[in-house]
């Protein structure tokens, strides 16, 4: 069994790959914000962008949230990740090329500093947001639907807040959440909305 995806990603050397995992990590964050405990999806790439999936496939290793040591990530989840990893890169290959010449990222910074990179220049280009919107719901979607994602929401909202509600009529509500362009839109039009939500929350 090979994962491809994951090692072409994690061989790619220089600004490319830093764009990329980049975006992927802005994309996942957007999506990990709205459910309690979603921060593992974010875990899980910047473990697979720095080591590959060895550490992952080690029963040995200990990657606090992802995995405890004595239990190896199990096949079908690695399958799912390179899975939804491939898909993230195809849906942003445009995106990279307009995206090289507006940032300083060089690819050897960590993954949160070049999260921060890139979203900054997204949100300075609204056309680059409208863009990376374009694939936003279908990446809500693969990334809630991730095997650890997807277990953590099911605890939160039937153990914890006792929601009746099925997971994916759940899902459904978080992915139609606004997005990054609909956010910008939101802010130029009520300030002082934005700013009292931004107290409230």
């Amino acid at each position: 069994m090979s994962w491809t995806t994951i090692d072409t990603i994690r061989k790619w050397a220089g600004k490319r790959k830093g764009l990329l995992t980049g975006l992927v990590g802005v994309a996942i964050q957007e999506t990990a914000a709205l459910v309690p405990g979603g921060g593992i999806a974010v875990k899980i790439l910047g473990e697979v962008a720095k080591y590959g999936v060895e550490r992952l496939v080690d029963p040995q290793s200990d990657l606090p949230d992802v995995k405890p040591a004595g239990q190896a990530f199990p096949t079908e989840q690695l399958d799912q990740v390179n899975a939804w990893l491939e898909i993230l890169s195809t849906s942003y290959a445009g995106l990279l090329d307009r995206l090289d010449s507006l940032t300083t990222v060089t690819g050897n910074e960590p993954l949160e500093q070049l999260t921060v990179l890139v979203k900054g220049t997204l949100q300075q280009h609204e056309d680059l947001a409208r863009e990376f919107d374009r694939t936003a719901r279908q990446v809500r979607h693969m990334t809630l639907s991730l095997a650890r994602i997807e277990g953590r929401l099911e605890e939160v909202i039937h153990g914890y807040q006792k929601v009746g509600l099925a997971v994916e009529d759940f899902k459904n509500i978080l992915e139609e959440s606004p997005l990054m362009g609909d956010w910008a839109e939101f802010r130029k039009a009520r300030p002082e909305a934005v700013q009292a939500l931004n107290q409230a929350d």
